[in-house]
């Protein structure tokens, strides 16, 4: 048989004789207790905050955004994409595919990077067929103009030629410019406005009116 261990040593010195632990280390404990308290309330309230907002906006939704900037007349198709976003964020007729948007759809107008795309701001072409292009004369003072404006057509008429209507008069209100020319603008129209625009291109001048904002 082994030898016996020795028991550990004991103080000899009576409780009533041992010096107290110093007051710095009880302090350091102290503070750890306190932030050890204060750190888990923190997290209970973090908590907390996150399930009522849970509560509130609900679970996530697909809903279709922007992924860059987009002008007035570009297409969406390859600047959209779906993200998930609270229930309670979902705008009104957000469309959640790009499945829903219609075929060749472009921005009505200027629009930011990250923004829901609703059937409100969605255009669609015509019959999803690219609308007609036109090449409208500006030889005279134009405004700054680049690919995707939306513009607005105003022709004036010598009063001969005006037909008992008025002499200027705007024709085409949903233009959308696609190239700029040194002394002309290229313009989209929609099928049923082709024959004025030629005729006045012909008769009359044509003014170009900017309508971006």
């Amino acid at each position: 048989m082994g030898r016996p261990r020795p028991s550990p040593a004991r103080s000899r010195v009576p409780l009533h004789r041992r010096r107290p632990a110093s007051p710095r280390s009880v302090g350091r404990w102290a503070v750890v207790a306190v932030l050890s308290i204060s750190l888990a309330a923190f997290v209970a309230a973090a908590v907390g905050r996150a399930e009522r907002d849970r509560a509130r906006w609900g679970a996530g939704e697909p809903v279709l955004v922007t992924t860059r900037p987009v002008r007035a007349g570009e297409p969406l198709a390859d600047a959209v994409e779906v993200r998930r976003w609270p229930v309670g964020l979902v705008p009104d007729g957000a469309l959640s595919s790009p499945a829903e948007m219609p075929v060749g759809a472009t921005a009505p107008d200027d629009r930011a990077a990250g923004e829901p795309v609703t059937s409100a701001t969605v255009r669609a072409a015509s019959d999803g067929v690219a609308r007609p292009e036109i090449a409208v004369p500006t030889p005279g003072v134009r405004p700054q103009l680049t690919v995707g404006d939306r513009v607005s057509l105003w022709a004036t008429y010598e009063p001969s030629l005006a037909a008992g209507r008025p002499t200027t008069r705007r024709i085409d209100d949903d233009a959308t410019v696609t190239a700029v020319q040194d002394d002309a603008v290229v313009v989209a129209v929609d099928a049923d406005e082709v024959g004025e625009v030629v005729e006045a291109t012909a008769l009359a001048t044509v003014t170009v009116v900017s309508e971006r904002r």
